[in-house]
């Protein structure tokens, strides 16, 4: 046996089971699902970060990489160029590259080395005006 009452919210014959007739039951189940979606879109923004530095929004776990990729943040560069000394200082702790401990690889480096040293020095760049 069905009970019939009056809808809670518009005052319409409704079934007793949930109290509401079927147009505020479509209605309520409508904006469920819009509020649904909105709290979906309200987590997304509340995962990103926005970098006080360059403005940049990105996930708030990938901040670090951005911090180590963008030419902006000063530590970022002061990483980078620590990452590039030190390749710099491997390569003459283990004698590669210009750094050969071949005796008549070595001399011939230092005088390409003067070499462009001295170039420089007698032929310096123009300077650009402004």
């Amino acid at each position: 046996m069905i009970i019939m009452i009056s809808c809670n919210d518009c005052g319409l014959v409704a079934d007793a089971s949930d109290g509401m007739c079927n147009d505020c039951a479509g209605a309520a189940s409508k904006r469920i699902a819009e509020l649904e979606a909105e709290n979906a879109g309200l987590r997304a923004i509340a995962s990103l970060a926005t970098c006080v530095y360059c403005g940049h929004v990105g996930p708030k776990d990938g901040i670090a990489d951005h911090v180590m990729s963008c030419d902006k943040h000063l530590l970022g560069q002061a990483l980078r160029e620590n990452e590039r000394l030190e390749a710099a200082l491997s390569e003459i702790a283990e004698g590669r590259g210009r750094f050969s401990t071949d005796p008549h690889e070595h001399a011939r480096n230092c005088i390409e080395d003067m070499m462009a040293l001295a170039n420089a020095a007698l032929n310096p760049p123009a300077k650009e005006k402004p």
